[in-house]
């Protein structure tokens, strides 16, 4: 490659390289011909319409009106033990008197479904241990049972 010295040695070369090419909108067009157009974007799957989140609203205002608590202490972040538990009995009902997914339910109160499965597998193993949880549970799902 050959070293200029000078400002005026480098534009002069310039020039001269520039006026062998084609003119600007010559090389344009034929580079365009060249590029094969993008084909067309298959169209985007149909989304599919989510589920109405009727059993989980209301499940979710039966457990907060009988716990006495709000929605963002439901689905927030808090591990406290008065906190946990009506949270848990929410992932047990919907699941196994509604028939939710794991996967939604988690999704409703900002939670993974391994938690709710968690949540689901403790209330089963208290029930017959602690009667007021069942009492609880019960209740819980009478009133569900009751707006059917």
């Amino acid at each position: 490659m050959k070293e200029f010295t000078s400002v005026a040695e480098l534009q002069a070369n310039y020039r001269a390289v520039k006026s062998r090419l084609p003119p600007y909108e010559h090389r344009v067009t034929n580079l365009a011909k060249q590029v094969e157009p993008e084909p067309e974007p298959e169209p985007a799957p149909r989304s599919v319409k989510p589920l109405p989140l009727r059993p989980l609203r209301r499940v979710s205002q039966i457990v907060i009106e009988h716990y006495d608590i709000d929605w963002s202490t439901l689905s927030g972040p808090k591990r406290f033990g008065h906190i946990v538990r009506p949270r848990q009995v929410f992932c047990y009902v919907c699941h196994r008197v509604c028939g939710e997914s794991l996967n939604r339910i988690g999704d409703f109160i900002r939670r993974d479904h391994s938690t709710v499965i968690s949540g689901v597998q403790r209330i089963e193993n208290l029930i017959p241990i602690d009667e007021e949880l069942a009492r609880d549970v019960e209740q819980i799902t009478a009133k569900y049972r009751e707006g059917l």
